[in-house]
């Protein structure tokens, strides 16, 4: 699948993941409060590899975990 996929609303933006969203999702991941309900904080390895699959998996499905941005804030949340 090779067509680019987004969704939108009112207040956000779903899309494809990009380079610059994962420094941003690697320090979120690597935070144990924020990854307090999951199995333990990721690497940076471990995150890069993390949105590398969410990205190819999009591309590859033409669905998945897309990066959500707050349109009034312009900046990624990063699931």
């Amino acid at each position: 699948m090779s067509a680019t996929i987004e969704f939108e609303t009112q207040r956000l933006l779903l899309r494809q993941w990009r380079p610059a969203h994962r420094e941003l999702f690697a320090a979120l991941n690597a935070d144990p409060i924020f990854m307090a309900y999951f199995p333990a904080p990721l690497a940076r390895g471990e995150s890069d590899a993390l949105a590398y699959r969410c990205e190819r998996l999009i591309t590859e499905r033409g669905w998945g975990a897309w990066a959500t941005e707050i349109k009034v804030m312009s900046s990624c949340l990063c699931n």
